[in-house]
């Protein structure tokens, strides 16, 4: 366990599947763990510097920032209805088999930085025959309930510096390490949501389509621009800045958007 713990904070690729322990191998894990500790944090043009004060100033703007509003949302009166026929509904809710759950388990990736549970994927994929019983219960159970306990829920919340030397509050992105339950239950979820994603998304859309990479949206907006500037007449370009859209999700839009597309509650 402590040797896939250094491979982890190393993460380096050569070295999760070359050479053990070296000298260079500890400076790696080593120096990636000093490069991510929050040493100095400005906030309101204040300096802290105390570990009580970053850790208090970090949970406030989160929570802040994560807590919707009692706001009166308008929603579109025209919004596509009944996208989902009842056949779809059907074959979405069905009950999760063993095969589908060791589908999910075989398409995670083996080694992953691990949540709470302390276990990778690899240790259920090498112990699925001692495990798969109590693992597909477990699935069953979220299926009727709908929800995880929370001993299993719990994540480690870390903080990635989104550039060099980042200091303000702004500067740092929250990741979520969650267990491996949780995992293989997306991963359950996502499979089986995948075939009819293409009644819920747009055709113009690029990120969450399989084959479409999300930067060729950038090739065609420069494709565009040229072809107006070519073509002599007027037009109109407009940039929306949408940095917090998949940050900070209203959960109830986004339910009563499903609901509106014909999705079983």
């Amino acid at each position: 366990m402590e040797e896939i713990s250094w491979r982890q904070k190393a993460r380096d690729f050569w070295f999760q599947v070359g050479d053990k322990n070296s000298a260079y191998f500890h400076r790696v894990a080593n120096y990636n763990q000093r490069k991510k500790l929050i040493q100095v944090l400005k906030v309101d043009g204040q300096v802290l510097v105390d570990k009580v004060d970053i850790k208090n100033a970090f949970i406030t703007h989160f929570q802040q920032r994560f807590t919707e509003p009692l706001v009166n949302r308008p929603f579109p009166v025209d919004f596509k209805k009944d996208l989902f026929s009842l056949d779809d509904n059907f074959q979405l809710t069905l009950p999760f088999s063993e095969l589908e759950v060791w589908d999910a388990v075989n398409s995670c990736g083996n080694n992953k930085a691990h949540g709470p549970d302390g276990f990778t994927i690899e240790f259920f994929k090498k112990a699925w025959s001692i495990v798969k019983n109590d693992l597909v219960k477990a699935v069953d159970e979220f299926y009727i309930t709908g929800f995880v306990p929370d001993s299993i829920g719990h994540s480690f919340l870390c903080l990635i510096p989104k550039k060099e030397s980042a200091e303000g509050l702004n500067d740092f992105r929250p990741i979520s390490l969650v267990g491996s339950l949780n995992k293989i239950i997306s991963k359950l979820l996502f499979r089986r949501l995948r075939p009819f994603m293409s009644k819920a998304i747009s055709p113009q859309q690029f990120a969450g389509i399989k084959g479409r990479q999300i930067h060729e949206a950038g090739l065609i907006a420069n494709e565009l621009v040229d072809s107006i500037r070519r073509s002599g007449r007027p037009g109109l370009i407009l940039k929306l800045d949408i940095e917090k859209a998949f940050d900070s999700v209203s959960w109830g839009c986004l339910l009563r958007i499903l609901q509106n597309m014909g999705l079983h509650t």
